[in-house]
């Protein structure tokens, strides 16, 4: 059972739209804990137009009204399934009437995660990252649906040497909106949570701009909230030439000691 130093949890998120013309990711966060727990949105839209956009909000949208519908008696393995699904369906439903003006499809990589008494699950689809920070070490909890990993798997079974293109490593083989999309990466049993565990959810606009060390620095150092928008800003400070968007969103587990020393 929660203490009141540690539920709710402390949240935080931010975003950066980069060099480029649109911000295509979107990202929610629960407001409060109305007894169904917390949750964590986010979609990075496929492309570059502001379509992409659409229908990054659009997933973020359907997870959020999943969500909403469930009760504290539904096993969030379950509501994350719900999640990725209504996701998936939405944008479907916008490539229908994309298909109907004669319009290209899109898409959208999205990623959630669901707590509630201090357990979690989280689904994906594509890759948007999942990660647990515990005891300053960073673990990705979710595997990434790239051509390069699948291809990668098919060749050391084949006992051939890996073949690794950047012209394709990087292309998604799953995402919401795909006709026939097959079951996402999901938790299937939930992860108990400790006192100062941390879950992030990113966009893949995030990947290895910040060295793991340095984001670990960051987000161990200060609350969620004050995390986010420092890596942020560390982001900007590297003025690199071609920055895609960047979304990402922090969930901590509090403790007395964290608490105590912040009151003070």
């Amino acid at each position: 059972m929660e203490t009141m130093n540690e539920w709710p949890p402390e949240m935080g998120c931010a975003q950066w739209i980069g060099t480029r013309e649109c911000q295509n990711d979107a990202v929610y966060m629960s407001p409060a804990d109305t007894g169904r727990g917390l949750m964590i949105a986010l979609a990075d839209g496929i492309g570059l137009d502001a379509v992409a956009g659409d229908a990054a909000r659009a997933a973020v949208i359907a997870m959020r009204d999943e969500f909403e519908i469930s009760d504290d008696g539904e096993p969030l393995e379950q509501i994350i399934l719900r999640m990725v699904g209504g996701a998936n369906a939405r944008v479907r439903k916008m490539n229908e009437e994309l298909d109907a003006k004669g319009e290209l499809r899109t898409g959208a990589t999205v990623a959630c995660v669901a707590v509630r008494n201090r357990q979690a699950c989280f689904g994906s689809v594509g890759n948007a990252r999942v990660f647990l920070l515990r005891s300053g070490r960073l673990l990705q909890l979710n595997r990434d649906h790239l051509l390069s990993l699948e291809a990668e798997e098919r060749d050391i079974l084949a006992g051939k040497a890996p073949d690794v293109s950047p012209d394709w490593a990087l292309r998604v083989t799953a995402y919401a909106g795909m006709d026939g999309l097959k079951q996402p990466d999901w938790q299937q049993t939930p992860i108990a949570l400790k006192a100062d565990d941390q879950l992030i959810v990113m966009s893949s606009g995030l990947y290895g701009v910040l060295e793991e060390e340095e984001l670990c620095d960051v987000l161990t150092g200060m609350p969620p909230q004050q995390a986010a928008d420092e890596v942020i800003r560390r982001v900007k400070a590297k003025s690199q030439a071609s920055q895609s968007n960047i979304s990402l969103a922090v969930l901590r587990i509090g403790s007395r000691r964290r608490r105590a020393a912040q009151e003070k």
